[in-house]
């Protein structure tokens, strides 16, 4: 697959193949899928990495903490939930996070999306990336409402615990309100 970027409106897309003719290039999303063309100058093909190397985006946004009340700064990788591990970037590709949306959730908790997508807590690769960039905001803790224990924001005021549906919660409401998350860091390994 090859990713490309839309300039005019920073979409990052994947493609199956992309071939140059003339001022137009020609796009397929799949292999015997329909053409699309694009003014050349407005496609951008970005890098593919490596085999073995790895990349993560690392998101960060402010909340109330839900014990303490106070403002704390969540931290979170976003991925797809389809076979890509590529990251969920701004503008928020919303049919492709449809697509693996989890509609029985969604019928329980209409207010909720549930896009698909990964959050801290759900890939143990990630989870440990970020456990190691950033030990003092994230900890393994116990989880009662699901018993386990997994990779969890802590409340920078109280040391409360901000499980993984907080924080799925949130990312969701911004994505449907289709408003940018600030990146904290990028991380390559």
């Amino acid at each position: 697959m090859i990713k490309f970027e839309i300039i005019r409106t920073g979409e990052i897309k994947q493609a199956y193949s992309l071939e140059v003719k003339g001022d137009k290039t020609v796009v397929r999303y799949s292999e015997k899928g329909k053409e699309y063309r694009y003014n050349s100058d407005n496609l951008r093909i970005l890098p593919t990495p490596k085999d073995g190397d790895s990349h993560v985006i690392v998101y960060s946004f402010e909340r109330k903490c839900w014990h303490c009340g106070k403002t704390t700064e969540i931290i979170t990788y976003l991925k797809f939930c389809d076979d890509t591990d590529d990251d969920v970037t701004f503008p928020w590709d919303k049919s492709r996070l449809l697509k693996y949306q989890d509609l029985s959730a969604h019928l329980a908790y209409p207010e909720i999306e549930f896009y698909g997508l990964h959050v801290l807590g759900d890939l143990e690769k990630y989870d440990k990336i970020l456990i190691r960039n950033f030990p003092e905001k994230i900890r393994e803790e116990y989880s009662k409402t699901v018993d386990e224990v997994y990779p969890m924001n802590v409340c920078e005021n109280c040391g409360a615990k901000q499980g993984r549906f907080f924080v799925y919660k949130t990312v969701n409401e911004i994505v449907k309100a289709m408003q940018p998350i600030k990146i904290k860091k990028e991380i390559d390994f």
